[in-house]
């Protein structure tokens, strides 16, 4: 396992003379993760910790990981991380912090190609980049303790413009990227922190936005709940829009923003995210790490807790409880943080992944047709991997075992191995 030098000034300075060199006993360093995600290309995991540190985890083909390198750039706990460029073209992804750093990482080097310290708190970040409209490298679209939706230069960091509420501005708590294949016209959903739901124009404001004109939303609605975690479009149909809360999840009519069906959670629980599968199957995960599929069936009838005028809906849809995944409980790794990745590439593996408060990483390979069982109850999904930093220390336990053996003799009044180490460069 490697160690990156941290980020200064921007960039890594490759010419400096001064090299770090770590030495770690037995015990891993402490990576509680906040943030977690898998690259494009499905061969890395990336964790973001409290600690402020980052974590790349190789992912095997067969849904094995093991830890692969540290990257030190943050001086505050690490809040999302998104990808940051085309990943076939460069590997990068960019990490926000608390304290308004951000971070850009080649995640197949470890180096930090640029880095900016903002006066704004980001709790979430989308890449976007229309090839047959911009030049550059893309954008980086931001929201988080501060008004409406920020836009950040994907290669210099540095702020272009914003997307601008002409009523009720306020924090953003979530966002999506909705791209309609019907219309080819790229669209930016986002939900306040007070509820409400505001569209923007995304592809046909490019001009506006490079020009530093005014953006505003060309709809918005409010939508009777607090606290959103998640918001996504279902691609298959571009009919169906997942909204998820802390306490419901909610399914609209994309086309005029009607309630289908709100599904409320149990006593002391509490929603995290959610994710469209298929037509019509989604998955919701839980704040405690539980995942759950359900089948949405249309039941013809509004079945709504809450409609949104008291009138009885054109058409509902029904969830049925399809699979739920199972979950090594630990009530001190709590809250989880998860995610799903659903890319069309051999081996076409769905995977919902989560990472711990305890630095633990789980993985669940989702089956392509989830079913129930024969008699109707739901099946369960078994966990394909779970790893932490300290399973790949223990791993590697031997060599570090040979390797401070021969200093045995060297202790401390603590009686701990004292090494020192010297470099010496060659001519």
């Amino acid at each position: 396992m490697t160690t990156e030098t941290s980020c200064q000034q921007g960039r890594v300075s490759m010419q400096s003379s001064l090299q770090a060199v770590v030495l770690w006993g037995k015990k891993a360093p402490q990576h509680s993760v906040t943030a977690i995600m898998i690259t494009d290309d499905q061969q890395t995991v990336v964790t973001g910790s409290h600690e402020g540190q980052l974590c790349l985890w190789t992912l095997s083909p067969e849904l094995k990981i093991s830890a692969k390198g540290l990257l030190f750039g943050h001086l505050a706990p690490v809040k999302c991380l998104a990808r940051a460029r085309d990943f076939s073209k460069q590997p990068y992804v960019v990490s926000a912090a608390e304290n308004g750093e951000m971070c850009i990482w080649d995640v197949t080097s470890g180096q930090c190609v640029e880095k900016s310290t903002l006066p704004y708190r980001h709790t979430a970040v989308c890449y976007y980049h229309c090839s047959s409209r911009m030049t550059g490298e893309g954008w980086l679209l931001c929201c988080g303790e501060y008004q409406d939706v920020l836009i950040i230069d994907a290669k210099t960091l540095a702020v272009v413009h914003t997307f601008t509420s002409s009523q009720s501005p306020d924090w953003v708590s979530c966002m999506s990227i909705v791209h309609s294949m019907r219309i080819q016209e790229d669209s930016l959903l986002a939900v306040s922190v007070a509820g409400e739901l505001k569209v923007w124009d995304l592809s046909s404001s490019i001009n506006s936005i490079q020009e530093k004109q005014d953006v505003f939303e060309k709809e918005s609605k409010w939508l009777d709940a607090l606290d959103c975690r998640t918001i996504r479009f279902c691609m298959y149909t571009e009919r169906l829009l997942l909204v998820v809360f802390s306490k419901c999840w909610k399914v609209y009519d994309y086309c005029d923003f009607s309630l289908l069906w709100t599904e409320a959670s149990g006593r002391g629980q509490f929603f995290a995210g959610g994710e469209v599968l298929s037509a019509h199957r989604v998955i919701i995960w839980t704040e405690d790490g539980h995942g759950s599929i359900y089948q949405l069936l249309n039941s013809g009838v509004s079945k709504s807790m809450h409609p949104a005028d008291g009138r009885t809906l054109k058409e509902t849809v029904y969830p049925h409880l399809l699979c739920s995944t199972s979950v090594q409980e630990d009530k001190q790794s709590y809250p989880y943080v998860m995610g799903y990745m659903n890319e069309r590439k051999d081996p076409f593996y769905k995977v919902l992944f989560s990472g711990e408060m305890s630095g633990r990483i789980t993985l669940w390979h989702i089956p392509d047709v989830p079913v129930s069982e024969f008699d109707g109850s739901p099946r369960e999904i078994p966990i394909t991997t779970s790893w932490t930093l300290q399973d790949s220390f223990d791993q590697h336990h031997m060599l570090s075992q040979n390797t401070t053996s021969c200093f045995s003799g060297f202790q401390d009044e603590m009686e701990t191995v004292v090494i020192t180490s010297s470099e010496f460069p060659f001519s």
